[in-house]
């Protein structure tokens, strides 16, 4: 595993991406907000939004990172709803 585990779920075709848009979020302590897919342990592929911003120690300096990850994957997948007139 990587130093950080969520890298390793990061789907193959997104990671040079994500990590670049990760990297420059935290190099200028910066909100982080990306769809991208994972893996899970189980092998089953899932559609991710996350959201993630910098925490602040009291004299301004970044202790970390915190933030949500939704699955998003239904969303992604279920068709829109008709606008035909009924």
């Amino acid at each position: 595993l990587t130093p950080d585990p969520w890298r390793d779920m990061v789907h193959p075709d997104d990671l040079a991406d994500v990590l670049a848009d990760w990297d420059w979020a935290t190099r200028d302590q910066r909100d982080f907000e990306r769809q991208f897919r994972i893996r899970t342990p189980d092998g089953v592929e899932r559609r991710v939004f996350v959201c993630a911003w910098p925490v602040k120690g009291p004299a301004g300096e970044l202790c970390g990172y915190t933030g949500t990850l939704e699955d998003v994957t239904v969303r992604r997948w279920v068709s829109p709803p008709s606008s035909t007139p009924g």
